[in-house]
């Protein structure tokens, strides 16, 4: 999955980074060190990406206007040429490349973490700004990654592939 990013995917996600510490952020995080569930879709290449709003059964073609806000309960399914582009709370960059259906579920209580449920495809991970503590869910496999780069993804079974670049799974 790695491999997947060719030279010209990393310079399109570098330059996305140094974007990223240009846009506001505080509307994101929380106060209480706890960490909102609130993401921000900040960048896409592609137009084909929709969006079911929590509680929702259908599903919309989402805008590309940017950047936009994904709450807790939300579910995104990008298209075959589309990747978006989300900022966290503290700042990380999730990709959901081509082809992959995410959930943003609602934490249970307080918690410092953020979470993220894939349906189907892969997420890929990058934290930039203090270090972030992510739970990934799939249908029946479930993981905490601390503080680093990672890529994710379902497999048929419900299982999970994640791929750690450096920090704890």
């Amino acid at each position: 999955p790695v491999a997947a990013f060719d030279g010209h995917m990393r310079c399109l996600f570098a330059s996305l980074l140094l974007f990223v510490g240009t846009v506001p952020g505080s509307a994101l995080a929380q106060e209480s060190g706890t960490v909102s569930n609130t993401l921000q879709v900040i960048a896409i290449q592609g137009t084909n990406w929709w969006i079911a709003p929590s509680g929702a059964t259908e599903w919309v073609m989402a805008s590309t206007q940017m950047p936009q806000v994904v709450r807790p309960g939300d579910r995104i399914r990008t298209g075959r040429h589309t990747r978006l582009f989300l900022r966290t709370p503290n700042l990380g960059v999730i990709q959901i490349p081509p082809l992959s259906t995410i959930e943003v579920p609602q934490p249970p209580g307080t918690t410092k973490s953020l979470w993220i449920r894939i349906m189907d495809g892969m997420i890929y991970f990058f934290p930039r700004g203090s270090a972030t503590d992510v739970e990934v869910q799939t249908r029946g496999a479930w993981a905490a990654i601390r503080g680093t780069e990672f890529v994710a993804r379902t497999r048929d079974d419900g299982g999970m592939i994640v791929q750690v670049v450096d920090g704890t799974v």
